[in-house]
């Protein structure tokens, strides 16, 4: 636990931290109109590069892994630290990202690698509220630092703990048992990693090109045949980047599902919240890390209660399917009422939202580890977080599309607060939708518990 903490806070952080800072990166280096494309960047870099850290991890040893993906995420906090334009920002994103993948996947593998069935729900229960604190502290510690020293120190906090991280993975043991060798998938990746160029690209053309035109329709169509070729390669590789057979288990399959619509849910509202206060309501950098503070302690304590719910009971899927169903009626509420909140009132909302958010992601990571078994530990964690980074990148632009949409096409500053607000409002209602949708599929998981004596 020691050696995985704080590389999982690097990756999970990562994620949410310049969230409260967007605002001053746009202004100061332009493009405040695409300034999502800096998260979703990250985002698709990680969904490229999850599987294959979880595939090389399974093969060579996740510790010596994990190292490497350390290494690759300071490299790009240091570009990302001293870029001069937003298109270099948006690249050294994408090489920060590239390390994050394996990160976060390789984290939970690890201490899944060292622990039973019966401790692993009280494990991934703790790393699940780190993880959820790490990301929800994200939003207030950018607009501390932004506020105090500027954006650029955001990124120049990576250095340090990362070489602390893996001094910290050295100190654990190597991987004893020998492991076949294997042909890597190349042709896989390089398959996967155009679909995911092409859906990215797609998704953030909406914002300006609209939701239907030529072009997009020629994009999606081109992606479209890129993954109907990456599944039938998939179907014929030796050593398949994906392996088929997990997804013919409908427990992975679904758990994939849950955790891509929780990635649109969680990430996107980590996103657009502290938009909100800045820009709806008119609060600074500093006092918008106070409102969403809170959103700490409720995302930390639900995914805390929820390890040690299933930890006593075996339970899995009902926590989710109560906690995201809440998130959906919280959301409404918000759309509906929040005019009439003051801001700490729609702070404590959003703490309860992501309270009932801390459900899930320990039940994805504990319902797919059950079923791929200690072998695949590292691919089948990864393609978690694969789906779970497709979700976050395909919720934060559509967010950014609806916001868009709201505002029909004029710019934030062209328009006065109370418009801005209703064009949040908005957002809240489709996020809602995504809230819903998620229970469901969280209520669809044939595997509703664990084993556990």
């Amino acid at each position: 636990m020691a050696a995985v903490v704080p590389p999982l806070f690097i990756g999970m952080v990562d994620q949410t931290i310049i969230a409260t800072a967007l605002p001053s990166m746009a202004r100061e280096l332009g493009s405040l109109g695409r300034m999502s494309l800096i998260v979703v960047a990250y985002l698709a870099a990680t969904a490229i590069s999850a599987p294959v850290y979880g595939r090389l991890g399974d093969a060579f040893g996740r510790r010596n892994m994990l190292a490497l993906s350390l290494l690759m995420t300071i490299a790009g906090s240091l570009l990302c630290a001293i870029a001069p334009t937003f298109p270099m920002l948006v690249a050294a994103r994408v090489v920060q990202g590239l390390g994050g993948g394996g990160i976060i996947s390789l984290s939970y593998a690890l201490v899944a690698q060292w622990t039973t069935l019966d401790e692993r729900a009280r494990y991934q229960g703790y790393l699940a509220t780190i993880a959820m604190i790490s990301s929800a502290l994200g939003p207030p510690l950018g607009g501390t630092i932004t506020a105090l020293i500027g954006w650029r120190w955001i990124f120049a906090l990576n250095i340090p703990i990362g070489l602390l991280a893996i001094v910290l993975i050295f100190r654990l043991p190597p991987r004893i048992k020998p492991r076949d060798a294997m042909a890597f998938d190349f042709v896989g990746l390089l398959l996967f990693a155009t679909f995911t160029a092409a859906l990215i690209t797609v998704i953030e053309r909406m914002k300006t090109g609209g939701l239907i035109d030529a072009i997009n329709l020629l994009q999606l169509g081109f992606g479209a045949l890129i993954l109907a070729i990456l599944f039938r390669q998939q179907s014929q590789a030796n050593d398949p980047l994906f392996p088929p057979c997990l997804f013919r288990i409908p427990s992975v399959l679904l758990s994939n599902m849950l955790a891509l619509a929780h990635g649109a849910l969680y990430v996107s509202l980590l996103t657009f919240a502290p938009a909100f206060f800045a820009l709806a309501r008119g609060v600074d950098a500093q006092d918008l890390g106070l409102y969403m503070l809170p959103v700490t302690f409720g995302t930390g304590t639900g995914a805390l209660i929820t390890g040690r719910l299933i930890a006593a009971t075996g339970r899995t899927t009902i926590f989710p399917v109560v906690g995201l169903a809440a998130v959906a009626i919280l959301l409404a509420i918000l759309c509906l009422k929040g005019r009439h909140f003051s801001n700490w009132e729609i702070s404590m909302v959003f703490t309860a939202i992501y309270l009932f958010l801390g459900t899930t992601m320990a039940v994805v990571q504990l319902t797919v580890q059950a079923e791929v078994g200690s072998a695949r530990l590292g691919i089948g964690t990864a393609t978690t977080m694969v789906a779970r980074s497709f979700g976050a990148s395909a919720g934060t632009a559509a967010a950014g599309v609806m916001l868009a949409a709201a505002l029909a096409g004029r710019e934030l500053q062209a328009v006065d607060s109370t418009v801005v607000e209703q064009a949040f409002q908005a957002v809240f209602a489709a996020v809602a939708v995504f809230g819903l949708a998620a229970a469901m599929v969280a209520a669809a998981i044939p595997r509703r518990r664990l084993k556990i004596r």
